[in-house]
């Protein structure tokens, strides 16, 4: 008999704290309405990872202590796990790991910040691992918002600078050194500055168009 294959989502989350959310965002449209949007966008990928099927959903978030809030805010039956380690890519690695160590084939990782994906992008991006060792989907920053692989690839995650727009091309560089086949999935865009939110928002027919709208009557980008 074919062994069923088990999928693990990876989201990274923090609570929504006012201060301690998209504080580069906040940089230019102030605390409250970074708080808005960031409540209003993870709603957004907490919903769309609910869709999925014969896919476990592991949230990592930031804080320890915050596990019981969490639980509250997100609402949706996922594991939940605590991000260890300081650095983003040992994070990561770690968070994959644990997720390949439950016995996941495939183990796929995003964030709360691209308003553009879908559950339809994140069943996508498993099926291409039936024939690829990597997915990843570009940011127009030069990093990326998905990546995922079928089994764990730690130097991937070894010798960037993470937040940098050297990101893709160095994890591309490190998979091309070992041979990795590589999938590039269409591009989508992570929203960390009042530059990235008025180009996604100008782009009103394109995308998430409903939460285009709900984000348009809550976020004041006059205070830019």
């Amino acid at each position: 008999m074919e062994k069923k294959q088990s999928n693990g989502l990876i989201i990274f989350a923090k609570y929504p704290s006012k201060g301690r959310v998209k504080t580069r965002l906040a940089n230019g449209i102030g605390d409250d309405n970074a708080l808005l949007f960031y409540n209003k966008c993870a709603a957004y990928i907490f919903n769309e990872a609910s869709k999925l099927s014969n896919i476990k959903t592991y949230l990592f978030y930031e804080q320890p202590v915050d596990e019981i809030k969490m639980k509250e805010w997100v609402g949706q039956d996922f594991e939940f796990r605590p991000q260890l380690y300081a650095d983003l890519g040992n994070k990561m690695c770690d968070s994959f790991k644990f997720v390949f160590n439950c016995n996941a084939d495939k183990a796929v990782i995003v964030g709360t910040d691209v308003p553009d994906l879908t559950a339809q992008i994140i069943e996508k991006s498993f099926k291409l691992l039936d024939k690829n060792d990597l997915v990843i989907s570009p940011s127009p920053d030069g990093g990326y918002n998905l990546l995922g692989m079928n089994k764990l690839h730690k130097n991937l995650f070894e010798n960037i600078i993470w937040s940098s727009s050297e990101v893709l091309n160095k994890t591309l560089e490190i998979a091309r050194r070992n041979n990795l086949k590589i999938n590039i999935m269409d591009e989508l865009m992570d929203i960390d500055n009042v530059s990235e939110l008025l180009d996604w928002l100008s782009k009103s027919d394109e995308g998430n168009i409903h939460l285009k709208n709900q984000l348009k009557d809550i976020v004041d980008l006059d205070e830019d």
